[in-house]
């Protein structure tokens, strides 16, 4: 069951665009008159920012749909099922494993920010809903949470690369943007443990989507609604 109006799925799709703008922007230093660029340092940031390039490509691609065929549809279903993945795994993670440091390390204003809030939870949770509002399941391949893997994998890479080759973050005191990945606090072999550990979970939550859509596909084929 999904949504084919054509007028709400461009209008959700604005909407979208407009929040992980703002969210975005909060977090830039802006607001406080000046770019900060380490914040392009944050897996957070990056996420959000492929949500917006998928949304506006999306956006994009649908309005000369309609302009050309009169009708909507999934730009790229199988690169969406990445990006809802990454930016899952940027709610979950937040969530569960960074937002209990905020409250003991004194962050409690910025857990409960507006610029927290956006790129944490409404930027994910619109991510995941659209996907369950407006597209066609059973469209995920057997072995696509494995690719989904590739794009934590690859700012991983990114995170160690940029520690060897940069500085301190952000007057934060450390290379590394999370502590779990912190080599020099705990060493490689604790890291690589983290990383074997998430990777565990990446995939369980993938394939819960994996799952999810063609559970989805086999229930509800061929309706929709509005």
């Amino acid at each position: 069951m999904y949504i084919r109006n054509q007028y709400f799925f461009m209008a959700y799709k604005a909407i979208f665009i407009t929040l992980c703008l703002w969210g975005l922007y909060l977090n830039s230093g802006l607001p406080e008159g000046k770019l900060n660029w380490g914040i392009l340092t944050y897996y957070t940031i990056q996420s959000n920012i492929l949500c917006l390039f998928y949304f506006i490509c999306s956006f994009c691609w649908n309005l000369g749909t309609l302009r050309t065929e009169n009708k909507i549809e999934t730009f790229a279903p199988r690169f969406k099922g990445a990006v809802m993945f990454a930016i899952t795994v940027t709610g979950l993670i937040f969530h569960f494993v960074l937002r209990p440091h905020l409250f003991t390390m004194g962050n409690a204003e910025y857990a409960n920010s507006m610029a927290n809030t956006l790129v944490h939870y409404v930027v994910p949770l619109m991510t995941v809903a659209d996907w369950l509002l407006f597209d066609p399941k059973g469209r995920f391949k057997k072995f696509d949470p494995f690719l989904w893997l590739l794009i934590p994998y690859a700012y991983f890479l990114f995170a160690i690369i940029r520690a060897h080759i940069g500085g301190e973050i952000l007057s934060t005191g450390s290379r590394y943007p999370y502590a779990f990945i912190n080599i020099d606090q705990l060493g490689l072999q604790q890291v690589l443990l983290n990383v074997a550990g998430l990777t565990l979970v990446f995939l369980i939550i993938g394939y819960i989507y994996y799952g999810l859509d063609h559970l989805l596909r086999k229930k509800i084929s061929d309706k929709y609604f509005l």
